[in-house]
């Protein structure tokens, strides 16, 4: 059986990240601006009725695409079987959830006593099978590393949700305006991915099911883990504190996965494909990944201290006064966010080397620390969760960066030197952005001068990391080109 071709010589790191996140930094804003009018027009409710559903919705979906997707990227012997092994499992996984989740819909209203849950709950249900179907387009694109493709479907797919979604709201103030926004984009992402890529598939056999299966069930494993600790906090606010404060609490863990998202997922995309090329030489590999670790948290840094320091503006101009109560968890997040913006990363540790049942091990460990961080912060209502949370997630940073080091078989200290270098010089370049803030404040000028001020600093301060993150960019390419 012929293996599936790949186009020619694939660009450069630097190249190829800038071209997934210039792709992704415009899906970025056009995704927070569709989210503030949104949330402007129709207030914390809806957005909590959604956020309930979605937060359960994670957790039911846990095991993702069962690492289906980084299997398709580091898989040395990748043919056209195990492209339909592939897409049997993610389409097996997609038709039981979904099957499962429209049965499971009067147990959600039970659950949450609250009837209006149940249109969410089914949405959310369709677009994680749409999520699921697009897996093997999107890893064989992936591994073609075809970016521009990626960031391009992935822009469209939001363009249209926008322009589905924003005219709705000023139609009807319920939830049906924030599921078109979650719901028209991955629809749209799945029939794109499927045209563009158009992978070639042939029956799988037994041994290519099998094979599949032995990488994927770690990861499945972790997934399953990893999001009901990411998510259980909001199923436990919700249920426990209301669909009001779901929605404060949602509101502050969406904004600030949004950039974390962007910069993380993009490196680690690029990444994965070239540390894979990497694996004979541990060297090498332990500093490419040293860098690219390095370029995250300088990059994030300074966008998420400044989120926290400048807050109130933000979330008052941007979002309205309603939604001021959110401000003390927001600032929690944005530092939490700090400390584990390099996680995307640290998981290629596991996948890369496929060793993915270390992996699931490590969840066993760490999410029952997680939940009980979730449960210790109920009495002190939200802001006690975000607390807990960053607390629990600031002191499993570094142990994290350890354990993924000795799987992948470099230097614990390489890692962790990079991620203290990135927070400490992302920390410094900072510091313009808090004189801004604070000397505008000190003025007196109005909150939305404040924010415009603050902002117009913090992009410059981004421009002058730059061009450091370029030269780190440059030295995790290199060790590829001398290969």
């Amino acid at each position: 059986m012929s293996t599936t071709p790949a186009p020619p010589a694939p660009p450069g790191l630097l190249r190829s990240v800038t071209i997934l996140g210039v792709g992704r930094v415009a899906g970025l804003l056009l995704s927070f601006a569709t989210m503030a009018l949104l949330l402007r027009q129709l207030g914390p409710e809806p957005f909590g009725v959604v956020a309930m559903a979605a937060g359960l919705m994670a957790i039911v979906s846990g095991m993702g695409d069962a690492g289906v997707g980084d299997s398709l990227v580091t898989d040395p012997e990748l043919d056209e079987r195990r492209l339909g092994a592939a897409l049997v499992l993610t389409g097996g996984i997609a038709a039981l959830l979904s099957a499962c989740a429209l049965l499971a819909t009067p147990l959600v209203v039970r659950f949450y006593d609250q009837p209006a849950v149940a249109w969410p709950w089914v949405v959310s249900a369709g677009s994680v099978a749409c999520h699921l179907l697009a897996v093997v387009p999107q890893g064989l694109a992936r591994r073609q590393e075809r970016f521009s493709l990626l960031a391009w479907t992935r822009l469209c797919s939001m363009i249209l949700a926008a322009l589905v979604a924003i005219p709705l709201a000023f139609s009807r103030a319920d939830v049906w305006p924030i599921l078109a926004w979650q719901g028209v984009s991955p629809l749209c992402a799945l029939v794109v991915l499927w045209l563009a890529v158009r992978p070639g598939l042939a029956r799988p056999t037994r041994h290519s099911l099998s094979e599949l299966w032995r990488f994927s069930r770690g990861v499945a494993g972790f997934t399953a883990l990893n999001v009901l600790s990411r998510n259980a906090d909001d199923v436990i606010v919700g249920r426990f504190l209301g669909e009001k404060a779901l929605g404060y609490y949602a509101l502050c863990y969406r904004i600030l996965t949004l950039p974390l998202g962007l910069i993380g997922d993009s490196f680690a995309t690029v990444a994965q494909p070239r540390l894979t090329r990497l694996l004979g030489d541990p060297s090498a590999l332990g500093r490419a990944l040293g860098d690219l670790i390095r370029a995250v948290t300088l990059l994030t840094t300074p966008i998420c201290l400044g989120a926290a320091l400048a807050a109130p503006e933000l979330i008052e101009v941007v979002f309205g006064a309603a939604w001021l109560p959110a401000l003390r968890p927001f600032q929690l997040l944005a530092i939490c966010g700090a400390i584990s913006a390099p996680g995307r990363l640290l998981g290629l540790c596991y996948t890369v080397s496929r060793n993915t049942q270390a992996l699931a091990r490590w969840a066993l460990v760490t999410t029952p620390i997680i939940l009980f961080g979730f449960f210790a912060g109920l009495p002190w209502g939200v802001t006690g969760v975000a607390a807990s949370v960053t607390i629990v997630f600031g002191a499993l940073a570094p142990i994290s960066a350890a354990v993924g080091a000795r799987v992948l078989g470099v230097e614990a200290r390489v890692l962790l030197r990079s991620n203290a270098a990135g927070l400490g010089w992302g920390a410094l370049a900072s510091l313009p952005l808090g004189g801004a803030y604070l000397l505008t404040r000190q003025l007196g000028l109005s909150a939305p001068a404040v924010l415009a001020a603050t902002i117009a600093v913090g992009a410059l301060c981004e421009l002058g990391l730059l061009r450091h993150t370029w030269r780190l960019l440059k030295g995790a390419d290199q060790p590829e080109r001398s290969l």
